[in-house]
């Protein structure tokens, strides 16, 4: 059995993390495996730092975006599928990346460091 599990996302410095619960005596594994993150006694939810794609995406905030566009992510947490869902992306499950409800939108990726989609966002925000 596994002690604990570290979601591996191909970013940041999970060794740290790693060799910090080794040194206290915690057997761990670095994984994107899901069936073993579900089998884990513990996951050391590490934050998604980096780029990931953007998919199923609606509504005019992305127009002119291409499906599967890379934009900049910095979070911890995330909103889940549902109805006011304009945009997914998937790490480890998926996830709301962007929301609208009535003439509110929230985006889970950073808009101002996501290069030239970021921009093409912004500027379908600013003319809706």
């Amino acid at each position: 059995m596994i002690g604990a599990v570290i979601i591996k996302y191909n970013a940041g410095n999970i060794q740290s993390v790693l060799f910090a619960l080794e040194r206290i005596g915690m057997k761990a594994e670095v994984t994107d495996d899901i069936e073993k993150i579900r089998l884990a006694d513990k996951v050391f939810k590490v934050p998604q730092i980096g780029w990931n794609s953007i998919y199923d995406l609606k509504t005019g905030l992305f127009r002119e975006v291409k499906e599967d566009s890379f934009c900049y992510f910095v979070h911890s947490y995330y909103a889940s599928m549902g109805e006011h869902t304009i945009a997914t992306t998937n790490y480890v499950q998926p996830y709301s990346s962007a929301l609208k409800k009535d003439n509110f939108y929230g985006v889970q990726f950073h808009p101002e460091k996501s290069a030239e989609i970021g921009e093409k966002i912004l500027r379908n925000f600013l003319t809706l």
